[in-house]
């Protein structure tokens, strides 16, 4: 692919996350009432996906130029690769298993909905707006956005701000994400 169109979908699947990331930490502020700390945690949950469940063949850098590591590398990349899903189940499972939840604070089913719903239609519409581009980056740009809150209680453990809230957004997103993600796929 030419640079141009590399650097229009490096562009448009940054902004549209740059878009999320405010949208999440604005509903952190306006309808929790977080502190400035805490609505980036929040922004974060509603920005960051779990890319660790895209195998790395579905990258458009590698796909494009069809490049395919050393076998070697590439079966240690395909270990790692099917180790990713069990070890983010395990460690969500330990989040949830240490971590009494009370009631969801009113921030997190919106932080939530921006990461599911209004991140992938961000990326979607920049896709068309910024494009055309090759239907397996497009398809990638969009799928990404459309994946679940990362792990990003653990980086609210790090900084002592947003800790319950930030595992509820992971739980309820991982949960969400199996209704919103198909679609994507």
């Amino acid at each position: 692919m030419k640079n141009s169109t590399t650097r229009h979908w490096l562009i448009a699947t940054t902004l549209g996350t740059s878009i999320a990331f405010a949208l999440a930490l604005s509903a952190g502020r306006l309808v929790g009432r977080l502190s400035f700390r805490e609505a980036t945690l929040a922004g974060l949950s509603g920005s960051y996906g779990n890319i660790g469940w895209v195998p790395g063949w579905l990258w458009p850098c590698w796909a494009a130029k069809h490049i395919h590591p050393p076998v070697a590398i590439d079966n240690t990349l395909l270990f790692l690769q099917n180790a990713a899903a069990p070890t983010a189940l395990f460690v969500l499972g330990e989040t949830v298993a240490l971590r009494p939840f009370g009631r969801a604070p009113w921030e997190v089913p919106a932080v939530v909905a921006v990461k599911l719903l209004v991140h992938p239609l961000v990326v979607f519409g920049l896709m068309l707006l910024m494009g055309p581009f090759p239907q397996p980056w497009a398809a990638t740009a969009v799928l990404m956005a459309s994946l679940s809150p990362a792990l990003n209680d653990v980086i609210a453990r790090q900084y002592d701000a947003w800790i319950e809230p930030a595992s509820v957004a992971v739980l309820i997103g991982t949960f969400a994400s199996v209704i919103t993600l198909t679609p994507a796929m």
